[in-house]
């Protein structure tokens, strides 16, 4: 599984999640802006969504938190629509992927269904948490490049207590 999202071009297809089919070798690609109203829009339990920005270290990182996930009986979707967990792997390096990661957590906070939990992860995540938290509301997780590998505490944290956002970075207290 591959999940691109190229900042060269943010106003394009924000929320693209590609991955390779196991049976087909080939790639798909699923992208959705929230104005679907047939039955492809319906939130599944236990799924996840991921856009993957900026660098190819994050679709690295984005498989792995994948993984971790599936390994936690969560399934993967395509579309923001159809997700319980909405994360977005932030890229913080340069001006238009720091923007592109603001545009993206902002639009996904505000189509976040009730039960839709919105995830922030990467680097501008790390490097950015104030301002993000500031800037995003509607954000339930803030985890950093480090801690990737919590994905699935986070998720099962934020599950049991909603309502209750969390940071989960180095050297930075739970909040909420």
């Amino acid at each position: 599984k591959v999940f691109t999202n190229p900042y060269s071009n943010p106003a394009a297809n924000l929320y693209c999640a590609s991955h390779q089919h196991p049976s087909s070798h080939r790639n798909h690609s699923h992208c959705d802006d929230y104005s679907s109203t047939n039955g492809d829009s319906l939130m599944k339990a236990k799924s996840f969504f991921i856009a993957s920005l900026g660098c190819a270290k994050n679709s690295v990182d984005s498989e792995s938190i994948a993984s971790l996930l599936e390994r936690d009986g969560f399934t993967l979707v395509g579309k923001p629509t159809q997700a319980e967990v909405l994360i977005v792997n932030t890229c913080g390096f340069i001006q238009q992927a720091r923007q592109e990661s603001l545009e993206v957590l902002r639009d996904l906070a505000e189509k976040k269904k009730p039960g839709q939990l919105l995830i922030a992860a990467g680097c501008f995540s790390e490097l950015y948490r104030e301002k993000l938290a500031e800037e995003v509301k509607g954000i339930d997780g803030i985890i950093g490049t480090r801690r990737w590998m919590d994905m699935p505490d986070l998720v099962r944290a934020l599950r049991s207590e909603p309502g209750h956002p969390r940071y989960h970075l180095p050297q930075s207290p739970t909040i909420g």
